[in-house]
């Protein structure tokens, strides 16, 4: 199942893009991230970084190093006469058995009413 995150068109917010069930027992992500988005054009992204310490969720679920990519995400478009508008983001990253490359992806909802 592909995760959903949400923003409006003004607002700039960072991600977490999980990437533990992605990874087998011991392999971390390495190196820098590559981020990516569906048409329309209009997102922008901040330079993506892999979490160096635990980070512990609301849920009480603990990502270990290397697990995690955080990204800022700002922009995003809203066609006329639209409510919304559903991106496609992709967060390609290398893993440290290489030469594996794996993506994470999740939709992210662009709207600027409730």
């Amino acid at each position: 199942m592909m995760n959903v995150l949400e923003k409006r068109t003004r607002e700039s917010l960072r991600y977490d893009f999980g990437c533990w069930d992605l990874l087998v027992d011991g392999e971390t992500i390495v190196g820098t991230p590559t981020m990516a988005a569906s048409e329309p054009a209009g997102l922008t992204f901040g330079t993506p970084v892999v979490n160096t310490g635990p980070i512990t969720y609301p849920s009480g679920f603990v990502a270990q190093p290397g697990q995690v990519v955080q990204v800022q995400i700002s922009g995003g478009v809203i066609a006329v006469g639209q409510v919304s508008q559903r991106y496609v983001v992709r967060c390609v990253f290398n893993t440290s058995i290489s030469p594996n490359q794996a993506e994470a992806t999740a939709y992210l909802l662009v709207k600027d009413q409730p």
